[in-house]
């Protein structure tokens, strides 16, 4: 398996990539060509990934209703960022558009100090370590609570920093 098979691979490993050559002949055969083509535009990189990698299409249904997270799709992104320190094809306009990345991990710390409070039938299921299958109602509940207390978060810590107050002010207490 070549390395652009791999990173592309549907999440199960049953079938090979879909359509690979056609993928990489509407990209000229690199990846970057794709980065490329979304103008420094973070989340336009994200729907292309997740419009043409099927893999990168973490959605499920809740209460009969279509919720997309694209955690990994996010992830791409962001470590393309990353990689090239913010500049050249990894140069976004609009980082700060994009979710957290809703893993476990994130929302464990969130529960553990408070902030996601679960149902009692939810701790039962968490403390018999029970697996919650990708999409079920719990996993989206979860994965969503996370993000938007993230965002809360977020909001309340800018809204706060005295830089984005008042830089003078906080010059002057130093």
């Amino acid at each position: 398996m070549n390395d652009l098979e791999n990173i592309f691979r549907p999440l199960d490993n049953s079938l090979p990539l879909p359509m690979l050559n056609e993928r990489l002949n509407e990209y000229r055969g690199h990846f970057i060509h794709c980065i490329e083509q979304n103008g420094g535009n973070a989340i336009d990189l994200v729907e292309l990934i997740v419009k043409t990698f099927p893999a990168y299409r973490d959605e499920s249904v809740y209460v009969g209703q279509r919720v997309s997270f694209y955690k990994r799709a996010q992830i791409l992104v962001s470590d393309i960022w990353g990689c090239f320190n913010g500049h050249g094809i990894g140069h976004f306009t609009d980082m700060d558009r994009l979710t957290m990345f809703a893993d476990y991990r994130v929302p464990q710390v969130l529960a553990h100090e408070g902030v996601l409070v679960y149902s009692s039938e939810l701790k039962k299921r968490l403390e018999r370590k029970e697996e919650i299958p990708f999409g079920d109602s719990d996993e989206c509940e979860i994965r969503a609570a996370s993000i938007l207390a993230v965002h809360l978060i977020a909001n309340h810590v800018n809204e706060k920093s005295p830089l984005e107050k008042d830089t003078g002010d906080f010059g002057e207490r130093l």
